[in-house]
């Protein structure tokens, strides 16, 4: 019996090892294709908390390594974008994943790749990064869009995203967009534009007349923020 049980845990024991060592192998971008699946079933395998840790740490290294490949297409720095997120959420670091996803959000054609990209801003940036700036012009350029979703995600994350120095820059747009035809849109301008009013209190007295003509729009729903 106790030679069996030996045996039983030298399999799990190996096994956990090719669990965790499966990617040592792969150190330059092009070596090994990184998924969200790949990622999943590795942790999904893993049979502790410390080794869940351990394989997503080793995961995110091959992530940074494939980043930094120039050749890397929009719809695989999606794809990486997206596993970075899961790691984060898992709560590994993966903040450097940041100046990727304002990469994809200038360069984005494709509305799932930009999707990615806001979320990414949102979740890994903070007012207070240095990379912040690096977004003000993609949030100009999509605040003033025709494409009403895109619209309503840089409205989003401007609230999220600027800090007071780089208000200004958003606050006349912003501003535009809270008379748009849709009412969605509006609703979503409103709430940036109380995001920024919590930031730059003065605000208020240049903008009180807009803010107060979009409350009162006639579809009530611009009010429910």
């Amino acid at each position: 019996m106790s030679d069996f049980l030996s045996s039983l845990s030298a399999v799990f024991t190996g096994d956990r090892r090719r669990r965790l060592n499966h990617l040592d192998g792969a150190q330059g971008p092009t070596e090994l294709l990184l998924t969200t699946s790949l990622l999943s079933q590795g942790i999904k395998r893993c049979l502790s908390d410390d080794e869940r840790n351990r394989y997503v740490s080793k995961h995110l290294k091959l992530i940074q390594h494939q980043f930094i490949d120039v050749n890397i297409t929009n719809e695989y720095m999606a794809s990486l974008l997206e596993q970075c997120l899961i790691c984060n959420s898992l709560g590994c670091d993966a903040s450097f994943a940041g100046i990727y996803a304002i990469q994809l959000a200038q360069s984005a054609q494709v509305w799932r790749h930009k999707l990615v990209a806001y979320t990414a801003c949102d979740i890994i940036l903070n007012a207070s990064c240095d990379t912040a700036i690096l977004m003000v012009a993609t949030l100009q350029r999509d605040i003033q869009c025709s494409h009403i979703p895109s619209i309503l995600l840089a409205l989003s994350t401007a609230a999220h995203l600027m800090s007071a120095e780089f208000i200004p820059a958003l606050e006349a747009i912003v501003c535009q967009r809270a008379a748009h035809s849709a009412y969605l849109v509006r609703r979503r301008a409103v709430a940036c534009l109380g995001a920024f009013l919590l930031k730059t209190p003065e605000l208020l007295e240049s903008r009180f007349a807009t803010i107060k003509v979009s409350l009162y729009q006639t579809r009530q729903l611009v009010i429910m923020l």
